[in-house]
């Protein structure tokens, strides 16, 4: 029985650890700005504001947008969190 849960254990800190790093992407409609998602429960805003800052460098950037999304019932585990920016010239 123990053994099962450890296992179930490791296998949800797992899940939320995936993309602990948010990726940037370009969006299609505008080619100069940049979609962050910075989803999950280990990130938060800190995680896509280094990580704008990271893509942008000395530049800087612009914040075009932000979405939070919390859990809209207690048994549910998605917080999504979404950022769109472009980089100063």
């Amino acid at each position: 029985m123990q053994l099962r849960l450890l296992i179930a254990l490791a296998c949800a800190v797992a899940g939320c650890a995936q993309n602990v790093i948010p990726e940037p992407t370009p969006i299609a409609d505008d080619k100069s700005a940049i979609a962050l998602d910075c989803s999950g429960l280990l990130q938060g805003w800190n995680s896509c504001l280094l990580t704008a800052s990271n893509t942008c460098g000395s530049r800087g950037y612009t914040i075009l947008d932000r979405s939070d999304q919390n859990p809209a019932q207690p048994n549910e585990t998605v917080f999504a969190r979404s950022m769109h920016i472009r980089c100063n010239s």
